[in-house]
């Protein structure tokens, strides 16, 4: 019996060891029921993990996942934290799920996976990922731009990578002028993790795209205003 007892115990470790949270899931059985397919764990934040897989894109609940995630989870999991802007406190947060205001949830899907396509095709030395959330009001959407790679670490990486997807959101947004789109977020895995996102208004990247495309603004002035309005924002979800 003692035997068994510790060949159970080898086998259940050797269970959740073989949980990799960097490889893709083939199948993952959430705990309300759902189960899905070929999973890509994107970026962590206090409450939820951003991730993509077989037919859409969202947030899961860290306490959605099987038990035998839930060490490696925690090992992921940041903290809260609360940052100042502008000298006062900063309490906006990343909404918990996709929605559809204006337009049906596969629309939603499909819009991000336009962006995100096009982002990647020019900024090729990281690799990106576009999730549509809720906006300001049911009429709107919002999104969020996450990098795999720390690019917000060195404006080498952070305004270029910035200029590509603020034109591309831009573009998708003047292409489809039924979407009201309330702000977009943009990070990278290292800044989620630090309880941070940096947001610029829809109608600031609509009219950036279009000033762009018709030749009104350079790319100098491309980025001095993109960084101007910049706004940071509290990862809270």
């Amino acid at each position: 019996m003692k035997r068994f007892v510790l060949l159970l115990a080898f086998v259940v470790c050797s269970a959740f060891a073989d949980v990799d949270l960097n490889k893709t899931i083939a199948e993952l059985p959430l705990k309300d029921g759902r189960s899905l397919k070929n999973v890509v764990l994107v970026s962590y934040s206090p409450s939820v993990v951003m991730a993509k897989w077989d037919g859409g894109r969202g947030t899961i609940a860290y306490e959605q996942f099987p038990d035998e995630y839930q060490q490696n989870l925690a090992a992921t999991r940041v903290k809260t934290k609360t940052v100042k802007t502008a000298g006062k406190l900063n309490d906006e947060t990343l909404p918990r799920k996709s929605v559809e205001p204006t337009m049906t949830h596969l629309e939603l899907q499909g819009l991000a996976s336009e962006i995100e396509k096009k982002i990647n095709l020019i900024a090729k030395f990281t690799s990106t990922h576009v999730f549509p959330t809720k906006g300001d009001t049911d009429a709107h959407i919002g999104l969020v731009v996450v990098s795999d790679k720390p690019i917000f670490s060195a404006d080498k990486t952070k305004i270029p990578w910035l200029v590509v997807a603020v034109a591309s959101v831009g573009y998708a947004l003047n292409q489809n002028p039924h979407i009201n789109a309330s702000e977009t977020w943009f990070s990278d895995s290292a800044v989620v993790k630090q309880g941070k996102a940096y947001a610029l208004p829809g109608t600031f990247i609509k009219d950036l795209q279009r000033r762009n495309k018709a030749n009104e603004i350079g790319y100098e002035e491309t980025c001095s205003e993109i960084l101007k309005n910049l706004v940071e924002k509290t990862v809270k979800i």
